[in-house]
């Protein structure tokens, strides 16, 4: 699995873990750029967290109210891409 989250992160999974990726920009090694390896995690839902607190931490922020704005901007902007529920016979809603 493959999912391309921003411009910059992406969510991969392998038979054990799922992989949070970061894009590099094209270099004279990558020149068409290259999705690296970032986090591991065996847990979906530790991977999003993760997620989420890097991108926050990545936000410029001088004052805890910028900071406050800063994580929910994160949090709408990854919320959507996961906000869907499963039912009880495993079919999404």
């Amino acid at each position: 699995m493959f999912i391309e989250l921003t411009d910059r992160w992406a969510l991969a999974s392998d038979e054990h873990n799922w992989i949070i990726k970061r894009y590099l920009d094209p270099c004279d090694s990558y020149p068409e750029g290259r999705w690296e390896n970032k986090y591991f995690y065996n847990h979906f839902e530790g991977a999003i967290k993760k997620l989420a607190s890097v991108k926050i931490r990545l936000k410029e922020a001088s004052t805890m109210e910028e900071a406050i704005k800063a994580a929910q901007e994160v949090h709408h902007e990854l919320i959507p891409l996961f906000d869907f529920q499963i039912n009880k016979e495993g079919e999404e809603e």
